[in-house]
This record gives C-alpha cells, structure tokens and sequence, in this order.
C-alpha cells in the first residue's frame, strides 16, 4: 500500500499523485513530475518506470502491471502503472514474480507530453 494512503502525509518520496512536488536545491521541480529524481522532463518527453514482462530470451512480451494491489495485466502501456522511483518499480517487479511468475523488470519509457494517450 502506498505511504501516502497509509499516513496521510507526504515527505515527497512516495508515489503518490497526492503529494506535493519535490524540489531540489540547484533545480525547479520539473513539470507535472513529483518527484524531479524519479521522472524528467528532455525535450517534451517524461520517463516513468514500468513494470514489464520478459520472455526467457529477454525480449518483451508487451505485457505491463497494471494495478498493485491486484497484480492485473495490461498491453496498453499507457494503461500500465506508472512509477516516479526506479525502486518502487523493483519492489512492484518482484511482487509480479511472485504472484505471476515469469521475468518481471523495471523499465524506464519516455512519454512524450504533446501527445494524449493512445494517440
């Protein structure tokens, strides 16, 4: 479960769509990206980690986590959970391999902000 959700407050390291934005000293918090060292904005482009699965050969199946809490699956990767922290998505990833075997990993995926989902 979410820290956020658990504590009703933020110290700006959960994921939360509820917390406030992080900002670090030498730079201004990037935008629509709570926490700057998670997800950056390059150009017109926002990385998120995913959580993808791999087939024994180390190629993607296509498949993403698309909830936590129920461990769900989705092939649309803009449905797919989005994580600020590459460490969260670690977490995540060993969760699915418990509970959906197979080869789950982090992956970073840039998003290019002009665009709208599925578009």
């Amino acid at each position: 479960m979410d820290y956020h959700l658990l504590t009703k407050k933020c110290d700006g390291m959960c994921d939360s769509c509820e917390c406030p934005p992080a900002t670090l000293p030498d730079r201004p918090p990037t935008p629509g990206c709570r926490t700057p060292e998670g997800c950056r904005d390059n150009g017109g482009v926002t990385y998120w980690w995913l959580v993808e699965n791999f087939t024994p050969e180390g190629q993607s199946t296509g498949l993403y986590m698309a909830c936590q809490v129920n461990m769900t699956l989705t092939a649309d990767v803009h449905k797919a959970r989005k994580f600020r922290r590459q460490r969260t998505a670690e977490f995540r990833a060993l969760d699915m391999r418990e509970a959906r075997r197979g080869d789950w990993r982090a992956v970073e995926h840039g998003f290019d902000d002009s665009k709208t989902p599925n578009e």
